[in-house]
């Protein structure tokens, strides 16, 4: 009798310790799994449903719209925000992160649990209108002007690109805004 208390006790105090294994397991991982640096896109109302969807270069060929960053690391994080235009001819979807070049670096700093809301106003300033497509040249990002080549076709759209940089690395995440650009015929 005294052999099976014993086997028993042992039976409950090793279920136990099994059980108890599990459940810090479990929230270790959903805690792990939460730690993160949250990047998205909002509206010109701060909302995440009416994005602009074409550009008239000719007409109004402003844009704004907001990045949202949210750090819900652990730790606080200093990163950067690369901001790129491609098409979809210039950008194969396999590489990260886009190899366009930056046309605005923007720091950020965040401690953990704290978020921050970027504005960004994109105005494409000069554009060639040669065989069906359009080539945008000249762009201002943030009050920031720059030179780039980049062309459109008709079925083609241009990308607006947001990408999260780390200590000079890319970290894998990253927004895209795509729009048509169209000119107005005369």
């Amino acid at each position: 009798m005294e052999k099976m208390l014993k086997s028993r006790y042992f039976d409950v105090l090793l279920s136990s310790i099994i059980v108890l294994a599990i459940i810090a397991y479990t929230i270790f991982q959903n805690l792990a799994a939460q730690q993160a640096i949250v990047i998205y896109v909002l509206d010109n109302n701060m909302k995440a449903i009416d994005y602009p969807h074409t550009i008239f270069w000719n007409r109004n060929s402003s844009l704004s719209f907001y990045i949202g960053v949210e750090n819900k690391r652990w730790t606080p994080i200093d990163a950067y925000l690369m901001v790129k235009l491609a098409s979809n001819k210039s950008w194969n979807r396999g590489v990260e992160p886009c190899p366009a070049r930056s046309l605005l670096k923007i720091p950020i700093s965040l401690n953990n649990g704290e978020s921050r809301i970027i504005p960004l106003k994109i105005d494409i300033l000069e554009v060639i209108a040669k065989n069906r497509e359009l080539i945008v040249t000249k762009v201002n990002v943030n009050g920031n002007e720059a030179l780039v080549y980049l062309p459109v076709g008709e079925d083609d759209y241009l990308s607006i690109i947001v990408e999260l940089w780390s200590n000079n690395e890319f970290t894998g995440q990253w927004v895209e805004l795509k729009l048509r650009l169209k000119q107005v015929k005369p």
